[in-house]
């Protein structure tokens, strides 16, 4: 079987952890993680199935053959039919190749990395302009849906160079533009300033480029976020004589 956990927990809306998926029981709530799937070449279904809230194991076990696309459990003489690896393997891609973003032709990606490169997520522009988010789970694929860990975009430029300051903008593509002049760049997806993002810019000199628009003078309005680690020192700059900002 080619299909990794990742792709498992996307299909069944959980995560993969200690060799197995934890993703919600059946009737259970979108946060719940009392069922746990293993994959196992040995098990009649391909897979084998705990529910650490009580559940009935058949019902779990159907649950799972149902989010995946697959027949229900059945009785083939004295033995369970043994489901094969290839229908696991295809139910598998054709569950997560179902979660797709709204219409759109895509315009760009923005990736987010953690500190060492490797890529989390990813936010993706769409015309007509809109944003979604979207995570790899192995093999080419993409879940549609947010990360549980939000970052700053270009963090690995960040620690690159430790003593620059940084400028924070509203979105990836102005980000962008001020990284290709030379400078230090970041932003966060859709505003989103989480603590690991808060952190990444603890001690460092940073200068906010406001955008010349309604909604970014709303914005300056608002008190800013608590938190534990501050930069040691920081700014805005705005440019009322400039134009607004085109969508």
């Amino acid at each position: 079987m080619n299909v990794d956990l990742k792709t498992l927990a996307c299909a069944l809306g959980g995560e993969a952890t200690h060799g197995q998926v934890r993703a919600p029981g059946p009737g259970h709530s979108r946060q719940d993680r009392s069922l746990s799937i293993t994959l196992s070449p040995s098990a009649p279904d391909g897979f084998v199935v705990h529910s650490f809230a009580g559940d009935d194991p058949i019902a779990c076990k159907d649950y799972v053959r149902q989010k995946l696309g697959l027949t229900p459990f059945q009785v083939n003489g004295r033995h369970p039919s043994r489901v094969s690896n290839d229908s696991i393997d295809q139910a598998l891609r054709a569950a997560v190749a179902t979660q797709r973003p709204a219409s759109g032709t895509l315009v760009a990606t923005y990736d987010y990395q953690d500190s060492d490169g490797a890529l989390l997520y990813q936010v993706v522009r769409l015309h007509p302009k809109s944003f979604r988010h979207r995570r790899p789970v192995g093999n080419g694929g993409w879940l549609w849906k947010g990360s549980e860990r939000l970052v700053v975009y270009r963090w690995p430029e960040l620690i690159k160079y430790p003593d620059a300051t940084i400028f924070i903008t509203e979105g990836e593509k102005d980000a962008d533009r001020v990284a290709s002049l030379g400078h230090c760049a970041t932003t966060v997806a859709s505003g989103e300033w989480a603590a690991d993002c808060v952190k990444a810019l603890a001690g460092r000199d940073c200068l906010i480029l406001e955008d010349n628009d309604d909604t970014e003078r709303k914005k300056r309005k608002r008190p800013p976020p608590r938190c534990m680690a501050p930069p040691r020192r920081s700014g805005s700059c705005g440019f009322p004589n400039c134009r607004t900002k085109a969508t």
